[in-house]
């Protein structure tokens, strides 16, 4: 496993001043910035692809992906299990017709098909989404159900990118335990975990990217005890989602969290990698 974090030049600092240990940094799919960053750091890209809007054929520059794939460490490429209601006449997101869970399962298939049409299903990693009604998110209920999600995975034979963040928020959606939500996913198929934080938003959404608050340590702590104990696959990456760039990402960059967060974060890790 590598431990990885959201590129911030907060996250830089640290790093430099070697108050915290990472493998790697986790950068969005911008060229510049990834330019930027591989020329000091080891960083991997995480792409902005989206599954079920058909948008992979007509808008992926495949020319920029393979680059990315040659000039970073980029072991697998992602893309987010994230349908939209504004993508489909007439339906709605608390649907549970079969009608429109086939629906959303054959645009998901579809999108997914444009990556394993040119890269090996192994290196493609799927990633949950999480319960957002609002727009230009709107990703029905049937799309964030386990099952769903284990279809897709299964019939396209890619991996699992596990965002515990959206696993949270979601089962907090369906009133179940988020240990239960996440038990109902291929965990035999894990490549990458994501881990951040949550609050509740003034509009009463739960956002991520937050710092972790007790409780989710409690989550964490559980989901290193799976991997350590060969309950789950062993990803190739943990990555820390906290800290970014941009006006969205500066209240939510601060040294002292990324400090005390990674370095709890690092020795989980280290146990979960004995």
């Amino acid at each position: 496993m590598k431990l990885a974090i959201n590129y911030s030049p907060a996250a830089a600092k640290l790093a430099e001043a070697k108050k915290i240990e990472v493998d790697l940094f986790k950068c969005p799919d911008w060229p510049d910035l990834v330019a930027s960053v591989c020329e000091r750091w080891p960083c991997y890209v995480h792409f902005s692809f989206a599954a079920g809007k058909g948008l992979m054929n007509s808008q992926v520059d495949w020319q920029q992906v393979d680059s990315f794939l040659d000039t970073t460490d980029t072991e697998h490429l992602n893309i987010h299990l994230s349908p939209s209601i504004l993508d489909f006449a007439d339906l709605e997101l608390t649907s549970r017709r079969a009608v429109d869970r086939k629906r959303l399962i054959d645009a998901m298939l579809r999108d997914i098909g444009e990556l394993t049409s040119r890269y090996n299903p192994e290196d493609i990693v799927l990633e949950n989404t999480m319960w957002e009604p609002v727009e230009p998110t709107l990703v029905p209920e049937l799309a964030l159900l386990p099952e769903v999600l284990s279809e897709v995975i299964g019939e396209t034979r890619c991996r699992l990118c596990l965002d515990l963040a959206h696993a949270s928020i979601t089962a907090r959606h369906f009133g179940v335990d988020v240990m239960d939500y996440v038990s109902g996913l291929p965990m035999d198929r894990l490549s990458e975990l994501h881990i951040t934080g949550t609050i509740q938003g003034a509009n009463g959404l739960w956002v991520d990217h937050n710092p972790l608050r007790d409780e989710e340590w409690h989550l964490v702590e559980w989901a290193m005890e799976r991997i350590s104990g060969g309950d789950w696959a062993m990803p190739a990456i943990v990555a820390f989602e906290y800290g970014g760039i941009g006006p969205s990402y500066e209240h939510r960059s601060d040294q002292a969290v990324m400090l005390c967060q990674m370095q709890r974060l690092k020795r989980l890790f280290d146990m979960a990698c004995v």
